[in-house]
């Protein structure tokens, strides 16, 4: 990677559109490149660009011309073309518009590189989603010291857990946290993100079921209104109540409303399908004969009783199988 600071021209440019966390330098000027030899980064933190925004910014390049410039390294895989880093709105905007070549900042970033300057440049100036938040760290994680995705949740909710470890910030010695964890915590205190808030409020949004993500991502639902629908099981009623939310722009207590209405009367229909089970009159009927055993005495004393008891054992002996 270039070594040089960035000329006035990329401070400029270079400031407008990124605000990374560590000191990434770029070629000094931008460059024209065919918008064809561009490809697209998996690895993209940021996941969801708004349609909107985007068309928007599309018009006004057709009107205007392409503004700003994007930031690219060479491709790792295909010789002569460019991996987008940073500056996707960009680029797709500039894909509606039909531009032909786009002014592009050129550097020659590692994977590790890549990763620190896209999440720099999302993480301070755009508020990523707690879901593209999680994945982007655990991914830089990973390419940082090797610490997978599961083996990097499996550490910070086990031993995120320890009372020696701060809950108010990432303040940890040798004594109480593996080397692991002190990697973790290393790679959080760079975006100013505290273990427990990971913990908490990030890693369990990769659990979500889908369409939740996908309406967190899509379309501003809260992580803790998705938090709460997730708890609903059934499928039917998840996405019942998930259109409501977002069709009527539900609060947060408004959802958790819903959500405990929807559990009491599924509480409510379990106790009934209960009652009406087989299994649950056989052991009511179990329970009435053992409480004639225990009081067969009062039953025999009682002409009226006993009688009745004879009927109901003829009822009940014709329901048994013929030997």
């Amino acid at each position: 990677m270039s070594s040089q600071s960035p000329g006035l021209l990329g401070r400029s440019v270079i400031g407008n559109l990124v605000s990374a966390p560590k000191q990434l330098s770029v070629a000094d000027e931008p460059i024209a490149i065919a918008i064809g030899k561009i490809h697209r980064w998996e690895d993209q933190p940021r996941q969801y660009f708004s349609e909107k925004s985007v068309i928007q910014l599309a018009d006004a390049f057709k009107k205007h011309g392409f503004k700003g410039a994007v930031v690219v390294r060479p491709h790792p895989e295909i010789s002569g073309d460019y991996q987008l880093i940073a500056g996707e709105r960009r680029f797709r905007a500039a894909e509606i518009a039909n531009i032909s070549n786009i002014l592009c900042f050129v550097s020659d970033f590692t994977e590790e590189e890549a990763l620190d300057f896209a999440l720099g440049e999302n993480l301070h100036r755009e508020d990523l989603s707690k879901l593209e938040e999680a994945t982007g760290i655990l991914r830089l994680i990973e390419t940082r010291y090797g610490i997978s995705k599961d083996e990097a949740i499996a550490i910070v909710n086990t031993e995120g857990h320890n009372d020696n470890i701060s809950l108010r910030s990432n303040v940890t010695t040798k004594e109480n946290a593996s080397d692991e964890l002190q990697s973790i915590i290393s790679v959080l205190d760079e975006y100013g993100i505290e273990l427990q808030t990971f913990r908490t409020a990030h890693i369990p949004t990769l659990k979500l079921p889908d369409g939740l993500k996908k309406a967190h991502l899509e379309s501003n639902l809260s992580y803790l209104s998705a938090k709460a629908i997730a708890q609903i099981k059934e499928t039917d009623d998840r996405d019942a109540l998930l259109s409501e939310a977002l069709t009527k722009g539900l609060s947060v207590r408004e959802v958790r409303s819903r959500v405990k209405d929807l559990k009491g009367k599924k509480s409510d229909r379990s106790q009934s399908k209960a009652v009406n089970k087989p299994g649950s009159e056989i052991s009511e009927l179990r329970a009435v004969v053992n409480q004639l055993v225990k009081s067969q005495k009062l039953v025999a004393d009682d002409d009226k009783k006993m009688k009745k008891l004879r009927r109901i054992l003829s009822q009940l002996k014709e329901l048994l199988p013929e030997e």
